[in-house]
């Protein structure tokens, strides 16, 4: 309940924790059954008190997702968002800006590619969650650059991290493992010189 809480005090998505932590309520068996249910809804209370403190400051609780609307993102069908993603990742490669285009493309899947192949290996409330949050993520694109951002939306996404490990375990893990390094170490030179990753 307290890691849920911080969790969702510190990035909204967090309240998505909440069907995943009610799902493995539910499925831990019926002895404290309604006890678990209650400590999975704690993470609620973050938004509610963030809402509450945006109310004594402003007068809106929602200020901040009115807020989201000058940074011109529209709720979205995710297909819509991973179709335009792929079109510019895949023409990127030979225009001077779509370098970003492409390590969007490349970047995300990354984490979600690992995902689609290995989910029947993660536990139920885990892929619950992991779904409800890329849901989220490829819903509200920037229509101009659909997948700007998702990389680092997705980078807390844990169970996508899991799947990485299966994917990548035994003799190839030492050649991805210098794959991820090198493309870290040149997607931070690219961020700290205004590079829009």
């Amino acid at each position: 309940a307290v890691a849920g809480f911080a969790a969702a005090t510190i990035r909204s998505v967090g309240v998505l924790l909440v069907p995943a932590l009610l799902l493995d309520a539910w499925r831990s068996g019926p002895d404290g059954r309604g006890r678990r249910i209650a400590l999975a809804l704690v993470p609620l209370l973050a938004p509610l008190a963030y809402g509450a403190s945006w109310f004594v400051r402003t007068g809106d609780p929602l200020q901040p997702f009115h807020a989201q609307a000058d940074w011109d993102r529209t709720l979205t069908a995710f297909p819509a968002t991973l179709g335009p993603g792929l079109w510019l990742g895949i023409t990127g490669i030979g225009d001077p800006r779509g370098v970003y285009w492409t390590a969007d493309l490349v970047v995300t899947a990354m984490a979600l590619v690992p995902l689609a192949i290995w989910w029947r290996k993660i536990p139920r409330p885990a892929l619950l969650y992991a779904g409800l949050s890329i849901l989220a993520i490829l819903s509200y694109p920037l229509p101009a650059r659909p997948l700007l951002s998702d990389p680092r939306l997705l980078v807390v996404i844990f169970p996508c991290f899991w799947a990485m490990a299966l994917a990548f375990r035994g003799k190839v893990f030492g050649t991805v493992l210098v794959i991820f390094l090198s493309g870290y170490v040149a997607l931070s030179i690219a961020f700290v010189n205004w590079g829009f990753i």
